[in-house]
């Protein structure tokens, strides 16, 4: 899906600035469903996204580090400053 429609659907604050200057990026479906547990502005547990991306069949071997990537990605895409690391506890969008 290509990130500039959906972000002005579903984000429209956050599409109005990225319009300004970008070109049209995709998101992956782990982006995407990142996105839709995050779209709330409550903090989200890091298991919890985990969870929702990659299935609970992976919980008992949670791979943070693939976490981190997937949240680095996301970051360059809408903007580093788009989703809050709480400290401890997991991620929050910031609208």
């Amino acid at each position: 899906m290509v990130l500039d429609a959906w972000l002005k659907q579903n984000y429209p604050s956050i599409w109005n600035e990225y319009h300004q200057g970008h070109k049209p990026a995709y998101l992956t479906q782990a982006e995407r469903t990142m996105m839709g547990c995050l779209e709330t502005g409550e903090v989200v547990e890091r298991a919890a996204v985990y969870r929702a991306v990659w299935g609970s069949q992976y919980l008992e071997a949670i791979d943070f580090q693939r976490l981190n990537k997937l949240v680095s990605r996301l970051r360059e895409k809408i903007g580093a400053d788009r989703i809050e690391t709480v400290k401890g506890v997991g991620y929050r969008l910031v609208k």
